[in-house]
């Protein structure tokens, strides 16, 4: 069960915050109140909240001020601002515009209409692509995981990694096939999964030891819907197996890793086995698609400071800096199979 939606009102006026407050309570949201910008970032910070409703004049802060002062954050953890106008001017609203605000709410408040607005950019925030972000985007290009998007079964897209070990560029006039470069070998359980994927029936998917044509390896691949309603764009992640392939051209180390492809150990290291709870195990797997913190929190029912401390000690098992080197570390050790 998810737990309901969170809301911080920062109003000053003590009659126009017990207004609102009744309004969103008697609809089920979990509301908590302020009345400064200062002691409402002192909770932001705390806190997660799925939309901030600011009056515009605050005693200690205007309240564009105040979005410019938490925009980042807002941004991160896809949180709404909603901006209160009392004295309604048109000044007001092109600036509201111009700064990045959700939505406004005008006096006299009506309460229908109020709860409209508010279902409306919570839906949105529920349909959030995190995919599409500018934090993700600069981890696709910056990863050492080859990646790449793509469209029924068509590369669009791929990032320096995957160019490096497949050398396969972006390019609009030369169009790669996944299985120019992919064999699933008769694999019917890799076939039903990348089928499902692509008829919309399941979000994401593990192919296991798809053989690829150059370099002749095999690798697990991690697919991926991008967004919610473009069912036919993927994201693919490709980790090494690190098995022994009888195939002479193998490479004696992984292009990716490092590590000998015989005796499965990096240079001058063992993997040892990684043991993640039952509880970390589920992070890591909601993680590992994609899905942002404030998320997995909701489905898992747990504060998103749990969240954050089992994404943490997922990372020092793994003796990692981030969740994308885990995913790798930890199908190396096939702990999702």
């Amino acid at each position: 069960m998810y737990p309901p939606f969170r809301i911080l009102l920062v109003i000053a006026k003590p009659e126009l915050r017990m207004q609102l407050n009744t309004i969103l309570s008697s609809a089920k949201y979990v509301v908590e109140t302020e009345n400064t910008a200062k002691a409402a970032r002192l909770k932001i910070e705390e806190q997660h909240f799925d939309l901030v409703i600011c009056q515009q004049t605050l005693p200690d802060k205007p309240g564009f001020r105040f979005f410019k002062m938490l925009e980042e954050q807002l941004y991160q953890y896809n949180t709404g601002f909603f901006l209160i106008i009392e004295d309604y001017t048109i000044e007001d609203v092109q600036l509201g515009l111009e700064v990045g605000v959700d939505n406004f709410i005008f006096s006299p408040i009506s309460p229908s209409s109020l709860i409209n607005k508010v279902e409306k950019r919570l839906q949105k925030a529920s349909q959030f692509n995190f995919y599409g972000t500018q934090r993700f985007r600069m981890q696709f290009h910056s990863s050492p995981m080859p990646m790449f998007y793509s469209e029924n079964q068509n590369i669009t897209e791929v990032n320096e990694s995957f160019s490096r070990l497949f050398e396969v560029r972006n390019t609009e006039q030369e169009k790669t096939d996944f299985f120019d470069l992919f064999h699933l070998n008769g694999d019917q359980q890799n076939h039903l999964k990348l089928r499902k994927l692509e008829n919309g029936l399941i979000d994401y998917c593990w192919l296991q030891d798809v053989q690829s044509v150059r370099p002749k390896m095999k690798f697990n691949l991690y697919k991926s819907v991008v967004g919610n309603r473009d069912k036919n764009r993927i994201l693919t992640i490709i980790v090494p197996t690190c098995r022994h392939n009888s195939d002479e051209s193998l490479p004696d180390e992984c292009p990716i890793l490092g590590t000998c492809m015989k005796s499965n150990k990096r240079r001058d290291e063992q993997v040892e086995d990684i043991q993640l709870t039952p509880r970390e195990l589920e992070v890591f797997k909601l993680s590992a698609g994609g899905i942002p913190i404030k998320q997995i929190a909701a489905h898992l029912d747990l504060s998103e400071r749990t969240i954050e401390k089992h994404r943490s000690n997922i990372m020092k098992k793994t003796n990692t800096h981030s969740m994308m080197e885990a995913v790798l570390r930890i199908q190396r050790q096939q702990i999702l199979l």
